[in-house]
């Protein structure tokens, strides 16, 4: 299994170990996978995925994570975790696959952390 540093962050909030703040901001500094369904090379539409009637685009931090979405995508870019929170609606969140658990990310503490991060 291809764990890494957000897979593990990931793991510990679950376990009480570490914070959702803290996960995001580990978030902002990785490189994610974006499955798309369509070829990127005509654009960029990234998979996205309703959960509690709120629209959460899904990236993946790992081969593992994106295997998850293999069903509904073929493709995939890599776009710098700043970049997404950065570039998403701010009506959307953020549903993140791992290696070993997934988690979303609701619009609100993406762009929240994100903002307090730049600042400071």
């Amino acid at each position: 299994m291809d764990r890494d540093s957000i897979d593990m962050v990931a793991v510990a909030v679950e376990h009480g170990e570490a914070t959702r703040e803290g996960l995001v901001r580990e978030l902002l500094g990785s490189t994610l996978a974006a499955p798309t369904s369509e070829d990127p090379t005509g654009g960029f539409v990234p998979l996205l995925a309703e959960i509690d009637g709120v629209p959460h685009m899904v990236v993946a931090t790992s081969t593992a994570g994106l295997q998850k979405s293999a069903s509904a995508a073929n493709f995939a870019v890599t776009l710098r975790g700043e970049d997404v929170i950065r570039g998403l609606d701010p009506n959307y969140g953020v549903f993140v696959n791992t290696a070993s658990t997934a988690f979303a990310l609701s619009p609100q503490l993406p762009g929240g952390v994100a903002s307090r991060t730049r600042a400071g």
